[in-house]
């Protein structure tokens, strides 16, 4: 039996309405698909709207989503907790010398090279194998955040097994979109890092057309390099205000919903050929505060890189 289609998802307080008129003033149709869409510029309701919006169109996901961000928190917390206890009782820690221990197998000249090849073989293969199951397990994490992103941008209802079943059909190609971001945006910051930053968010929604408009992996990183075009500022703040606000404990929870909200906005706008309203101020303040925090950072870098040199020169 088919499952009940939600009430529509309304936005919060503050959105924009669309105008319904063409950049030259002339009115556009009754039916242009921009005509009935909300633009929310402040980044910080787009993360609430987008959080609303998940738990009602992909809730079997979010509530996922949301237990893998608590397992995060409490074992972020347990490391912190453990730090902070071998800080205070490093004996604790600390491994007893014994003087009668046996040299380092790599010291005894009965140790046959091949042995050597053979360790370095095995531990190399170990590595391969969890970096291959990290990147497995990261594009399956992410493709089912731009499979829910996709539901909330069209409004669908869309289960945990639907999603499933969305990612699995179409992952190789989604697999290929991730590795053609990583190299651009790869080769984009090798020009001074920022051209890395800019071009990082504007490709940061091409998982999400990717699957809500059915595209392949090249037109779907065209299509969100056109629609946030004119929209930089509003996009970085809405993807990293409420991380910032929240000390980056939830993206998962926070980015499918964003993303779904701004691709649903953002295409809208695109297919009406209509002018997006300016960045709110919030987005300006937050790129300011990355930007001063980054100075800060690379300052205190520099500052104790040439303080080591200076120790090491007088020793």
């Amino acid at each position: 039996m088919s499952q009940p289609t939600p009430p529509p998802f309304k936005a919060s307080a503050g959105t924009t309405s669309v105008v319904s008129t063409s950049p030259t003033g002339q009115p556009l149709p009754p039916n242009s698909s921009a005509a009935h869409i909300a633009y929310q510029n402040n980044p910080f309701m787009v993360a609430l709207d987008g959080i609303s919006g998940f738990f009602t169109y992909v809730k079997t996901v979010a509530i996922v989503f949301a237990v893998l961000a608590a397992l995060g928190a409490l074992a972020n917390g347990v490391s912190y907790v453990a730090d902070g206890i071998s800080n205070i009782y490093p004996e604790a820690t600390q491994t007893t010398n014994d003087t009668t221990s046996t040299s380092a197998p790599f010291d005894n000249p009965n140790f046959a090279y091949e042995q050597i090849v053979s360790i370095a073989v095995i531990v190399g293969g170990i590595f391969l194998v969890i970096l291959l199951l990290t990147l497995v397990i990261s594009a399956i994490i992410n493709g089912m955040r731009d499979v829910s992103a996709a539901a909330i941008a069209k409004q669908t209802e869309t289960s945990f097994g639907t999603a499933v079943s969305t990612l699995a059909h179409r992952f190789p190609g989604y697999v290929w979109l991730q590795i053609m971001i990583s190299v651009k945006v790869f080769l984009w910051s090798l020009l001074l890092v920022v051209p890395g930053i800019i071009m990082a968010i504007r490709y940061s929604l091409a998982g999400t057309a990717y699957f809500a408009r059915d595209m392949s992996a090249s037109d779907a990183l065209k299509h969100s390099t056109t629609i946030t075009k004119g929209a930089w500022f509003t996009t970085f703040g809405s993807l990293g205000l409420f991380n910032l606000v929240t000390l980056g404990l939830i993206p998962l929870l926070i980015e499918p919903g964003v993303r779904g909200i701004l691709f649903r906005q953002y295409d809208a706008y695109e297919k009406a050929h209509l002018q997006k309203p300016e960045a709110h101020w919030l987005s300006i303040a937050f790129l300011i505060v990355v930007v001063l925090l980054s100075a800060v950072l690379l300052f205190s870098l520099v500052a104790l890189a040439i303080v080591a040199a200076q120790f090491s020169t007088e020793l």
